[in-house]
């Protein structure tokens, strides 16, 4: 009625958080910072974006909220680029003889699972996009659907080689959870990276008072998990 088209607006707003697929950084093949590199080549996410997501997302490129002076926006995202990938992945010592078969490192085939919560219909969704495209370049990935608290379980022990979940960031959030190393055993840096620059930036950052000077510091730390 135009009484209720007066009195109410439809806002579209974006959220805080994000969804992400984390690779432990332990275990073959994403001990290899060439690979992790190549999968954010791979991994189609404009398609899902404006498909899945009926374009209401925006890709991020690191763990910051991406409206907040924390995150680099010098930083693009990474275009899906399955040449790009390959030279990585030949780089990291990967070889596809006569480009067939799967990718192959002294002699074991580049196949992994993925991890995904089983009431996400949408997790569902993405993992199989990304499936298909695997596929074509010679990369096996088998999709596992396991209930949340499974899934936390494989965490805590560290059981798994590839993971699909989603975070909830505040508008200015603090790395230390997710990315100090003092959280790599039994904390939530589940996938296994950390720097000691890393440790560094985010120790300094909880003592300087100065905004300026702290997001300058945290967008070098974003540069670093984007590099990596």
């Amino acid at each position: 009625s135009d009484k209720f088209q007066a009195s109410f607006q439809k806002i579209k707003y974006l959220g805080t958080g994000y969804n992400y697929v984390g690779y432990n950084t332990r275990r073959y093949p994403f001990n290899k910072k060439e690979v992790r590199q190549a999968m954010a080549y791979l991994i189609n996410r404009e398609k899902v974006r404006d498909t899945l997501l009926e374009s209401l997302a925006e890709i991020t490129t690191g763990n910051f909220w991406i409206r907040s002076p924390q995150y680099n926006k010098a930083l693009l995202p990474r275009q899906f680029n399955p040449l790009k990938a390959e030279e990585l992945l030949i780089k990291a010592g990967f070889t596809r003889p006569e480009n067939k078969g799967l990718w192959q490192y002294n002699g074991e085939d580049f196949q992994f699972e993925l991890l995904i919560p089983s009431s996400s219909s949408f997790y569902e969704q993405f993992s199989a996009v990304v499936q298909q495209d695997l596929q074509k370049i010679g990369i096996k990935m088998e999709i596992r659907k396991v209930d949340f608290q499974l899934l936390v379980e494989k965490i805590n022990q560290r059981d798994f080689t590839a993971i699909m979940l989603g975070w909830s960031t505040p508008i200015e959030s603090d790395p230390f959870q997710l990315w100090h190393s003092s959280q790599l055993k039994s904390g939530h840096n589940f996938t296994g990276f950390s720097t000691a620059r890393m440790d560094q930036i985010i120790e300094q950052t909880r003592q300087i008072s100065d905004s300026k000077k702290r997001n300058k510091l945290y967008q070098e730390f974003h540069q670093i998990l984007y590099d990596n």
